[in-house]
């Protein structure tokens, strides 16, 4: 995410704070299910735990697109 925070000057800071808390936000409750998801295949003996890796891994790639998409469409229309 640093290459879209990069875009931001000083006086827009707030802005980005304010986005960032939003995404945050509402990422929560998604994140709170993902974590029960992600506790229940560990706790399964039969499953690879590369996959459970893989899953973290692409939940937190969609939380950078999914945050920094919102960001770019916010800027762009400021």
């Amino acid at each position: 995410m640093k290459i879209v925070v990069s875009e931001f000057t000083e006086e827009n800071n707030g802005l980005l704070e304010s986005i960032l808390k939003k995404c945050e936000y509402e990422e929560d409750a998604v994140y709170k299910r993902f974590v029960v998801l992600l506790n229940v295949l560990c706790s399964k003996h039969n499953v690879d735990m590369d996959i459970v890796s893989e899953l973290e891994d692409l939940y937190i790639e969609k939380g950078y697109v999914y945050c920094s998409t919102f960001i770019k469409l916010r800027y762009s229309h400021s």
